[in-house]
């Protein structure tokens, strides 16, 4: 008697995630959007190169993200930018009206992919990912935990009783208000933007200084113009004037990239996070998506 193969046919699972798993995945979809973004049908044919390319990173990045068995896996693994039939016969003109029509549908899919997992990490509990505190804690591990903290809170204030007016992170100012609130948690005296020396014929301020733990906080936010080169001759330029500050002892920079811009944020935080002749520097990108 012959026995027959039988399928099994795996049964649709959304994928549980872990906090890692979604900044990551975010991040792809935004690399993904970048891409398609630059395709553009009023100077981009469908039988472009990048078309096929864009596609086809598209339906590997739903796969990788989010799983084979996954509802969003099955509704667009097989993701074509084009929107319509297409058929033996149409023409060159046709074609470009469906290449057209599918741009937009295309851009609106990874952004509602994005947002769906944008949810998903407001839903989840991210103090699991954290060490809680412990009394036995120097300042410096103190801030840093503000720092691990910050991206929640920013995102938590954005969703108030009846759409109530909140702060919303738009520069660099934003990032400083919310943190100083934040830094009031556990430091009484702390003085914003004291002057530093002079260092190279000029002066610059200190975003904030915490004289009794003789600690210095600079707070940045990366943006288009501002990414890691920038930050990173900013930064350099910063610690030779701290350097000489007779209050700081340690200088701890925070770098908020909610936009993931800095593709290497390991990299950065590497660099720099060591100690500059006498002062030692530690510097936190959050959060970090790559």
């Amino acid at each position: 008697m012959v026995q027959r193969k039988t399928t099994s046919v795996q049964p649709i699972e959304p994928k549980q995630f872990s906090v890692d798993e979604i900044n990551r995945g975010i991040a792809k979809l935004k690399r993904r959007l970048e891409e398609i973004k630059k395709l553009d049908p009023s100077n981009t044919q469908y039988d472009d190169p990048a078309v096929d390319t864009t596609e086809s990173n598209i339906r590997t990045s739903i796969l990788e993200i989010f799983g084979k068995n996954s509802p969003e896996y099955r509704d667009h693994g097989y993701h074509s930018i084009d929107y319509g039939l297409s058929y033996i016969g149409m023409s060159d003109a046709q074609k470009q009206q469906n290449f057209a029509a599918g741009w937009p549908r295309s851009i609106a899919l990874l952004e509602g992919l994005v947002a769906r997992l944008e949810e998903k990490r407001l839903e989840m509990d991210t103090t699991e990912d954290l060490p809680t505190l412990a009394p036995s804690q120097t300042p410096i591990e103190q801030v840093k935990q503000l720092c691990l903290k910050f991206h929640a809170v920013a995102r938590q204030i954005l969703h108030r009783y009846k759409d109530r007016a909140t702060l919303e992170i738009k520069d660099e100012y934003d990032v400083q208000d919310l943190f100083h609130a934040l830094l009031r948690i556990w430091f009484d005296d702390m003085r914003k933007e004291e002057w530093t020396p002079s260092y190279a014929g000029g002066s610059a301020r200190v975003d904030f200084l915490l004289k009794q733990e003789r600690l210095v906080v600079e707070v940045k936010k990366a943006r288009h113009g501002l990414g890691a080169k920038e930050l990173g001759e900013e930064l350099i330029v910063d610690i030779a004037r701290y350097k000489v500050h007779p209050d700081c002892a340690i200088l701890l920079c925070l770098i908020y990239d909610p936009d993931a811009l800095i593709r290497n944020p390991k990299g950065l935080e590497t660099d720099l996070s060591k100690t500059h002749e006498s002062l030692p520097v530690e510097v936190l990108i959050v959060p970090k998506w790559v």
